[in-house]
C-alpha cells in the first residue's frame, strides 16, 4: 500500500543521506501506522538525536514513551 511505498522512499532517501532528520521522523510515523512500534521508536529516537533543538522535541519524546507502553502491553 501507500504506507509501505512511503517507507521504501524514505529508505532510499536515507541511503543517499543518513542525516535527513525529517525522513527518519516521517518513516517512524509510517512504521507506527503499520504497528511496527520498535522500528517507529528507533526512527523517532534517531530524529531526536539529529535534531537536538527540535521544537517538537517534547511531543516526540512523549509519543515515544506511549509507543513503549504499547509494546509493553502487547507482551
Amino acid at each position: 500500500g501507500d504506507t509501505e511505498r512511503a517507507i521504501e522512499d524514505y529508505d532510499v532517501a536515507l541511503e543517499l543521506d543518513d542525516t535527513l532528520s525529517l525522513a527518519y521522523f516521517n518513516r517512524g510515523l509510517m512504521y507506527y501506522r503499520l504497528t511496527e512500534y520498535e522500528k517507529a521508536i528507533a526512527d523517532l529516537e534517531t530524529y531526536l538525536e539529529l535534531e537536538v533543538e527540535a521544537e517538537d522535541r517534547g511531543q516526540v519524546e512523549d509519543f515515544v514513551e506511549r509507543l513503549r507502553g504499547m509494546i509493553g502491553s502487547e507482551q
